[in-house]
């Protein structure tokens, strides 16, 4: 029989605070609280600046900058990828009065089609002004893809981008070890594995996502930024 999908949030979510005793009460509550702080710290909108920040420090060959070029160029990334398009989506909300919340696939359609618009145009920026920096070009373009698919996606149906961005920094690190090689990318590529379960789990005990939505996003992350960065790095 087809497993419908309250059923799915059911069988993987926390149990509502009603239906448990009153001595588990404060369990719960912390659970709740560390996996909004997981969700919040690892938002989508950061996955990008950690990306870029990890492998502008930690791989040898990856930007061929100095230090100080390196952390410039991540502040921009901060800005544009993440600053920018959380700032004009709450002005969008505020304006219409609305809250913040995005919990309806509905209300994630504007925000996501603006952000997938503005991580294109960052792609585009970095193959004007960093025409001779392959590999950070390449890097934008994957999360301009995966910015682009989701924002597609979510036309239809709810796919998670917080599994989406967690995967995909997984992958673009996985890529980055087995091409370049470079050994210091190991333990940041490990705990972003654990990352990725921690933000995945978070997600499924607050309500968020379905499992099938879970799954997709990461399947999509990763297929997207390891796929490419390991066909073109």
């Amino acid at each position: 029989m087809k497993e419908t999908e309250e059923e799915n949030y059911s069988r993987f979510s926390l149990p509502k605070a009603g239906s448990l005793p009153n001595d588990r009460l404060p369990a719960l509550g912390l659970l709740r609280l560390v996996a909004k702080v997981i969700s919040i710290v690892f938002h989508p909108l950061a996955m990008p600046t950690y990306t870029f920040a990890i492998l502008f420090f930690l791989a040898q060959n990856f930007s061929m900058l100095d230090p100080d070029q390196n952390l410039k160029i991540l502040g921009f990334i901060a800005i544009l990828t993440g600053v920018l398009p959380a700032v004009l989506s709450a002005m969008f909300f505020i304006r219409e009065g609305e809250s913040l919340s995005m919990e309806d696939r509905s209300r994630r359609v504007y925000p996501f089609l603006l952000t997938a618009f503005i991580y294109v145009c960052i792609a585009y920026l970095f193959r004007v002004l960093l025409q001779s920096h392959y590999n950070m070009q390449l890097l934008m373009n994957c999360i301009a893809c995966s910015a682009l698919l989701s924002a597609i996606i979510t036309l239809r149906w709810k796919i998670s981008t917080h599994a989406m961005g967690a995967a995909g920094m997984t992958g673009a690190l996985a890529a980055t070890l087995i091409i370049m090689g470079d050994e210091r990318i190991f333990v940041p590529l490990t705990l972003s594995i654990v990352l990725w379960g921690l933000v995945c789990s978070s997600r499924l005990l607050l309500n968020a996502h379905t499992t099938a939505q879970i799954v997709a996003g990461s399947i999509a992350g990763c297929g997207i930024t390891f796929g490419l960065l390991f066909l073109y790095l």
